[in-house]
């Protein structure tokens, strides 16, 4: 069998070959930045609410920064007293998840009762890549446990 040479045609069709199965950074997402199909419109402000199934508010009283920003944010949060007994020494679960990578933030989030009015402090929210968020809230409170979720948009 005899091979022939084509010349540089081989590596034209090649290099299209690869450049097509590789896409760039905006299809495939580098390290720190969403693919525009994970990219998300809308921001989540202080005063937003989400209710559980059992129908168990909880308010995000304060965020810094404000709106939510890459990286380290703190939250305050409400949970809502008028649904439970008692809302002062609820245990609560924090999750920060990007549904779309099927990952969370790899460092824990500090809870802090703030013994007042149903008041919680969130500490070391660890949004850092930008996109699609949930922060998934888990409460027990005497005989009830559910959660909310918060969908945040992280900026890239």
């Amino acid at each position: 069998m005899e091979l022939r040479r084509c010349g540089h045609r081989h590596g034209v069709v090649a290099s299209l070959g690869l450049l097509l199965a590789c896409g760039d950074a905006e299809s495939t997402g580098d390290a720190g930045v969403s693919p525009a199909s994970e990219r998300c419109d809308f921001s989540l402000m202080a005063g937003s609410v989400e209710t559980s199934k059992s129908g168990v508010s909880i308010e995000l009283v304060q965020t810094e920064p404000d709106p939510p920003a890459r990286f380290l944010n703190d939250w305050r949060i409400r949970l809502d007293a008028e649904a439970l007994d008692s809302t002062s020494g609820a245990d609560l679960d924090v999750e920060p998840f990007m549904p779309a990578h099927g990952h969370g933030a790899g460092t824990p989030v500090t809870v802090h009762d703030m013994e007042d009015d149903g008041l919680y402090d969130l500490q070391g929210l660890n949004l850092w890549m930008g996109g699609h968020w949930e922060v998934r809230i888990g409460f027990k409170v005497a005989d009830l446990s559910d959660r909310v979720v918060f969908d945040v948009c992280i900026p890239d």
